[in-house]
């Protein structure tokens, strides 16, 4: 039998954990401190408030490792082989709403 232990430790195993969350938001307040930041709907969770084509490249990268993709409209992002049709930040590691 598994312990509820080794169930919630498998869980933030396969997802991202609270320190990784606390440091992508702690890198998004350089950028804005917008009321209502957060918004969580079919396992995204996304940011508003803070323009992504101000986000620097360092800060993109260090999102991106923390499960954050950052999308600019009219990019072509070569790693999701798509071209992004709205300027957002979000991610779908930080469990489901």
């Amino acid at each position: 039998m598994v312990s509820l232990g080794e169930v919630i430790q498998k869980r933030f195993v396969k997802t991202k954990n609270m320190k990784d969350l606390i440091k992508a938001l702690t890198i998004l307040l350089k950028y804005g401190n917008p009321s209502y930041p957060t918004h969580c709907e079919h396992d995204e969770l996304s940011i508003h408030g803070i323009d992504p084509e101000k986000i620097s490249k360092e800060d993109v990268k260090q999102l991106k490792d923390l499960g954050f993709e950052i999308d600019i409209e009219g990019v072509y992002d070569e790693e999701n082989e798509y071209e992004a049709e709205e300027n957002r930040i979000y991610s779908y590691k930080y469990g489901s709403c």
